[in-house]
């Protein structure tokens, strides 16, 4: 018996039971799965024979599935992300407090130490501001507590299997950081998936534009942004 699976929010826990029981299953890449024109009826039953003849006839492209390691590693990648989304959200309330009450800042970049010692030294009169602005302040600190926390559990997996070889590489490039180097390799864990580097670019949502350079006494050339 031989199955496939859709990539999506369900995760990989049905390809691994699958597996458990001896079943072969696959799981499809969404944006992969070819489409016929004008067809925008979309019902599970549908889906499924779609998915089911396509598979059959060997039209699909599957993805690896992570293990539960590299899935595990993943996550606490993603939890880092959305914490530094809040501590964003946090700063912009606090900033924006601010702003209301006529205390902007001018001193050049925000959320340095000479930023933070400005903060510290903001008094409000008011018992209410000053209540509304010790809980921003509050609501701040255990934002970056929390994202200090995590990336401390991240280190512990600079050097360890299944990605301190892919860290190590990454990390020699310019500008990639440890941290970052393993948030690319548990997001792609398989590389061989990317044929050029334009696929590669895609999958990370990012932009190649080639800009030709020539004058009269320079020679042509290309120069890409991601």
């Amino acid at each position: 018996m031989r199955a496939c699976d859709e990539a999506g929010p369900t995760g990989y826990e049905l390809a691994r039971l699958l597996h458990s029981m001896g079943v072969r299953c696959e799981v499809i890449a969404p944006s992969l799965i070819p489409k016929a024109p004008g067809d925008k009826v979309k019902t599970d039953r549908r889906d499924c024979r779609r998915l089911a003849r396509l598979h059959r006839a060997g039209e699909l492209v599957a993805i690896r599935i992570p293990t539960v390691q590299e899935e595990a590693v993943r996550d606490l990648c993603r939890a880092r992300a959305d914490m530094v989304e809040d501590r964003t959200r946090a700063r912009h309330r606090l900033g924006k407090f601010l702003l209301r009450h006529g205390r902007a800042w001018r001193g050049g970049n925000a959320w340095t130490l000479t930023h933070e010692r400005w903060l510290l030294a903001q008094r409000f009169e008011e018992p209410a501001l000053a209540a509304t602005y010790a809980h921003y302040r509050a609501v701040l600190a255990a934002r970056d507590a929390q994202l200090e926390a995590i990336q401390a559990d991240l280190a512990s997996w600079y050097d360890r299997a299944p990605f301190a070889d892919a860290v190590h590489r990454l990390a020699a490039s310019r500008g990639i950081t440890q941290l970052g180097a393993l948030t690319l390799a548990s997001e792609v864990c398989d590389w061989r998936r990317f044929g050029r580097a334009a696929a590669f670019s895609g999958f990370c949502g990012l932009s190649t534009f080639a800009v030709s350079v020539a004058g009269p006494n320079t020679a042509r050339g290309r120069v890409t942004w991601g």
